[in-house]
């Protein structure tokens, strides 16, 4: 989840939690981009990322990460209030 709203990042990692999955919050589109591109193999599943956060906006980071030829191709779910 990156997201830069502490609490949008606390109920959607509960609620993901509770049907079982482990879930990764970071607080910028940077920061999603790097958790990802140092994950381990198959780490992610999906990606949910809030549109629009301050220090780097998640199209910029979805766009980094689908252009990347290291990382493994992952569904990314767009946030926006």
């Amino acid at each position: 989840i990156a997201d830069d709203n502490a609490v949008n990042r606390f109920l959607l990692r509960k609620s993901l939690e509770r049907i079982g999955h482990e879930v990764v919050d970071v607080f910028s589109g940077p920061e999603a981009v790097s958790a990802v591109r140092h994950s381990t193999g198959d780490q992610f599943d999906a990606v949910i990322m809030d549109l629009n956060m301050p220090d780097g906006d998640g199209l910029s980071a979805a766009k980094e990460l689908s252009l990347d030829p290291g990382i493994k191709a992952v569904p990314i779910i767009a946030l926006t209030a």
